[in-house]
């Protein structure tokens, strides 16, 4: 029985503006359809009837099996499997959902210009209804690879599988004959494709449902009981629906009962209103807009900075116009020198290590740049249609300033960009300095012209400024009663004129521990809580988006979308959310919370955990792939774990990881990585059998590059040369290690082991023979004179990159010394 709404929910649910509203959305592109059993009504497939519902079907399968008849689809389908021909099951699905006629209202939903659309639907009445409006879309399944479809349009995922490519063996596995089976538990929710969808709820302008019953969906598994989806979610039904229908509908969203021909007619009706085809609006970048101060920053705002990484960009926007009252960033003074560059350049890459500040400087830079007047757009969203983005912000014809941080996980818009050859885009990237120096002779070799500035190392100036900010909060702690050139010197000196060198200082002081102690202590007892904490920390690190979806998946919980978490007081002064991105932005911070208030055990259990999962997830796509590789790499493990038990957990982890991803055992790189550890905590024997495996490997793969192996073998030979005291063994050990860096290409993997030459200088030089100190002054020579002609070598640049310049420093410390 049906009873009609109350008039209040029928007026506010059907106002003619919020319909406006969502048809001028969906319009631009940015909305996702969801379709039930219920779009389909009205189509008519190959034997003149409707496509059945869920409990229609199961008693069609009961009847063409000759047994009792049941409304159950679950018992029916796997009854018939089991003791009737799978190929009559399949023929009465086909002339079922194989739809031949559909609606004016099925061709005019379909045609419109959705983002994506999901179906639970067997039948093909999207695809149908679309082709005679000259549309062609896609029909996909849950099996088909989300990393080859997911940036492309017009494509339609049947969540329980298609008709249109269904066969005999399908019916067991790919093809869902379930009543729920949309959020089945072996099904969608661990599929490839869930992650991708929620990055969809996330990124879409609106959510558009039509045609759903309580039967075909668990709306609250789906929106995650979350405000944000609410305000854009949208259900199309039935003109008067069950009362409980929509009660439990409106709970979620706004609730439009007007109908699969209502909403075809408000489209049409609408479509003339295209405005927002016409209007300035980009999908992948954002302009940059300079704000206006209305405040003083405080203490507390300055320390979140510190601490998260989050600053509000009217105060950076202030900071560069005018002067601070009271200290609380470094204005870089690399941003003349990038403004400068971008005279007579097109593309520059700005570089730093780990937590160096390079996402600040672009900040800083996309508001110098505005306060010029030039127009500034920066990447806001990857997945977004950049190319189309491109082609409009040329169209301006003005000078435009594109800005992409972080780009190893987005190079191909680069190299976009770069071919796109507009003179009225100049392009502004980062990233970290290990990521670049991997993807560089990749843009070079796809034709990218850019020049670089490393911004790791501070000025005197910007080092006199770091310390007045210190200096303003209170945080030297022993340290305050020093006085300021005594602080600038320890910065420059011990700390290396490095931002990160001085905050993880910072971080791990008493009083800092003590403050996040006393606001942890209150929620990481809770098991979601402490898990999804762990993933947001873990993504920062390895520098991916920390978005709800990817943060959902990597804590393995929906915690990230609740209420209970985003209105929790103390995870609020730790994380700073807006909409679904946690948008703090310190690694250090993150660095310093895993160390210091997560165990050991509990750290090497869920990355061995993560390993195993997206061992099986690493093609799929670019994020996958390289939350994959960090897992892999010596570098990142170590960075996370507490100095206390290192070893011991580092061994643990890399023995473990090769079971739980049993062909890393064949992987030369993994056995380098494994080496690397154990290298770096002086097990040298275990660290040469793991080097010595990592080689037997690679000479079994073809063109295998074994550089990377031999600057690491380079580097253990100078390391057992220190425990030698025989000068004969000493000198073979420099000599086989000097004759592996010889040949290799003069980048910095290579000289970052020949800077190890002046600790060899310095431990073991007056050991060796007459002969020896010769043979080992020219070795130095030679190294010298090699690195003088590379490429990467900028002596007179401060914004070179350091390793370089550091190395050049050492050898000449030698040949002086010497």
């Amino acid at each position: 029985m049906k009873i009609s709404l109350p008039d209040s929910l029928v007026e506010e649910t059907t106002a003619p503006e919020i319909i406006e509203k969502l048809i001028s959305i969906i319009n631009t592109g940015r909305a996702i359809l969801f379709t039930g059993a219920g779009f389909s009504v009205g189509c008519e497939n190959v034997i003149e009837t409707s496509p059945p519902r869920a409990k229609e079907l199961a008693k069609l399968i009961c009847q063409k099996g000759g047994f009792g008849e049941d409304d159950d689809l679950t018992y029916a389908s796997d009854y018939f499997l089991n003791y009737r021909n799978k190929f009559d099951l399949l023929h009465l699905l086909k002339e079922n959902f194989t739809i031949t006629k559909n609606g004016k209202e099925h061709s005019i939903i379909s045609s419109l210009d959705w983002k994506r659309i999901y179906t639970t639907n067997y039948d093909d009445s999207i695809e149908k209804s679309a082709q005679e409006t000259q549309k062609i879309i896609y029909s996909l399944t849950i099996d088909d690879n989300p990393k080859e479809f997911y940036k492309k349009r017009n494509c339609c995922i049947h969540i329980n599988g298609s008709i249109s490519s269904v066969s005999e063996d399908d019916l067991n596995a790919k093809f869902k004959l379930t009543r729920t089976s949309y959020v089945s538990p072996d099904s969608f929710v661990n599929s490839s494709w869930y992650y991708y969808f929620k990055k969809d709820l996330e990124q879409c302008s609106a959510i558009v449902f039509i045609g759903y019953s309580l039967y075909d969906i668990d709306i609250e598994k789906i929106l995650f009981s979350s405000p944000i989806l609410k305000n854009k979610t949208y259900f199309i039904t039935e003109k008067n629906p069950p009362t409980k229908l929509a009660y439990t509908l409106s709970k979620y969203g706004n609730l439009l009962p007007i109908g699969n021909d209502g909403f075809a007619d408000k489209s049409n009706s609408v479509s003339g209103k295209k405005a927002d085809k016409q209007e300035f609006w980009l999908d992948a970048f954002e302009k940059y807009q300079l704000s206006d101060l209305s405040q003083n920053i405080t203490d507390d705002q300055i320390l979140n900075f510190i601490l998260y990484g989050a600053l509000n960009s009217e105060f950076v926007d202030n900071a560069i116009s005018a002067e601070q009252r009271k200290p609380y960033v470094i204005v870089r003074e690399c941003l003349a020198k990038i403004e400068d560059l971008l005279k007579s350049n097109d593309c520059l890459a700005v570089l730093s290590d780990f937590g160096n500040g390079k996402s600040v400087i672009l900040h800083e830079a996309m508001a110098t740049f505005s306060l010029l007047g030039k127009q500034v757009f920066f990447l806001q969203t990857p997945d977004g249609d950049y190319t189309t983005d491109i082609e409009k912000i040329h169209n301006l014809d003005e000078e435009s300033i594109l800005i992409v941080d972080d780009y190893s996980h987005h190079h191909d818009i680069l190299l976009h960009i770069t071919k796109f050859n507009s003179k009225n885009i100049k392009l502004i990237f980062s990233d970290r300095t290990n990521n670049h120096d991997r993807l560089r002779s990749t843009l070079i070799d796809e034709g990218m012209e850019f020049v670089e500035i490393n911004s790791d190392i501070l000025s005197q100036n910007e080092i006199a400024h770091f310390v007045s900010i210190i200096d303003n909060l209170g945080f030297w702690g022993e340290r305050a009663k020093w006085s300021q050139d005594r602080k600038i010197d320890h910065i420059r000196s011990i700390d290396r004129g490095q931002i990160a060198h001085t905050l993880l200082n910072l971080f791990n002081s008493p009083q800092i521990k003590t403050r996040i102690e006393s606001l942890l202590s209150n929620i990481i007892s809770n098991r979601d809580f402490k898990a999804t904490i762990f993933a947001i920390c873990l993504l920062e690190v390895i520098n991916l988006e920390r978005n709800s979806s990817l943060i959902s998946e990597v804590s393995g919980t929906d915690l990230i979308y609740k209420s209970e978490l985003k209105d929790n007081l103390y995870f609020k002064q730790l994380f700073k959310l807006k909409d679904n991105t946690v948008i703090s932005k310190s690694s250090l911070f993150s660095i310093s919370l895993i160390n210091n208030f997560f165990s050991p055990s509990y750290i090497t259990d869920k990355l061995l955990d993560l390993a195993e999962k997206y061992d099986k997830q690493r093609h799929n796509g670019s994020t996958e792939r390289e939350l994959f590789k960090s897992l892999l790499r010596f570098s990142f493990a170590e960075r996370l774990l507490p100095e206390k038990g290192k070893l011991n957990s580092l061994a643990k982890y890399y023995e473990e990881l090769k079971v739980r991803v049993g062909w890393l055992k064949f992987d030369p790189h993994f056995w380098l990585q494994y080496g690397m550890a154990r290298m770096n905590h002086g097990q040298l024997e275990k660290a040469q059998s793991n080097l010595k495996e990592a080689y037997i490997l690679a000479e079994s793969k073809e063109h295998y590059d074994t550089s990377y192996l031999d600057t690491q073998q380079a580097r253990l030979h100078i390391l057992q040369a220190s425990n030698e005291s025989d000068g004969n063994i000493v000198w073979d050990l420099f000599n086989k290690a000097h004759n592996l860096l010889t040949p290799l290409k003069d980048d910095v993997y290579k000289y970052r082991q020949v800077s190890t030459y002046k600790r060899f200088y310095d431990q073991k030089y007056n050991i060796l023979s007459k002969k020896n100190k010769d043979l080992f002054k020219n070795a130095v020579i030679k190294m010298k004179k090699s690195l003088e002609t590379s490429p990467y070598f900028h002596p007179d640049d401060i914004y070179a990159d350091y390793s370089m310049s550091s190395c050049y420093r050492l050898l000449s410390d030698i040949l002086n010394e010497i």
